[in-house]
């Protein structure tokens, strides 16, 4: 026990490193990641590594709680590791706009697991892809749920996000491009 209480303080310091806080912030962390453990298949130690990441990447004290606990989730019940959905989940709603608010972490997470659950793609697939398309489809003002929903249905026919996302993105800007010209091409997209 003496172990896991270093451990514990350990991953506290990282996080008191990454963000601005009261001390009473602090101990709401690690007390939550304490009680989050009991429950979960988790340490918490992790969950407090887990924060730490969440506050390089932006997440204020506010949000980290539920920023551990969304991506601790995804990391027990899908196949994305921890470190990748916490990256890759903050990377997106940055390049989405959207604020960091605690029921977006939630909404993104309950997202991305539905959707991996119910369409033939993982979880890890559907990130990968959102990441390739998001700048795109932030350009186009899509919401987030449809850059999933699109990045969804791509990697459920097999499109691997490395070649396909960059190939898609490109087609998504050029159609952009000519509704903002009100080109002609646009009875060529309209057609395919």
């Amino acid at each position: 026990s003496v172990a896991a209480a270093v451990s514990i303080d350990s991953a506290l310091t990282n996080v008191r490193k990454t963000v601005e806080g009261t001390e009473a912030d602090y101990q709401r962390l690690k007390e939550s990641a304490i009680e989050f453990s009991k429950t979960n298949p988790v340490s918490a130690s992790q969950v407090l590594e887990i924060e730490a990441l969440g506050a390089q990447l932006g997440f204020g004290t506010s949000q980290l709680e539920e920023f551990g606990r969304v991506v601790s989730g995804m990391n027990i019940a899908t196949n994305l590791n921890a470190e990748d959905a916490a990256t890759e989940m903050a990377q997106f709603i940055n390049i989405m706009g959207n604020p960091k608010g605690k029921e977006e972490i939630s909404n993104l997470g309950s997202s991305i697991i539905d959707l991996g659950n119910h369409y033939a793609t993982t979880e890890r697939d559907i990130m990968a892809m959102a990441m390739r398309i998001a700048g795109a489809g932030a350009q186009m003002n899509m919401s987030e749920g449809e850059v999933l929903g699109l990045a969804t249905a791509l990697s459920s026919v097999g499109i691997e996000a490395e070649a396909g996302g960059t190939a898609i993105s490109t087609i998504m800007s050029t159609i952009d491009m000519a509704v903002a010209k009100n080109d002609a091409s646009l009875v060529d997209w309209a057609s395919a």
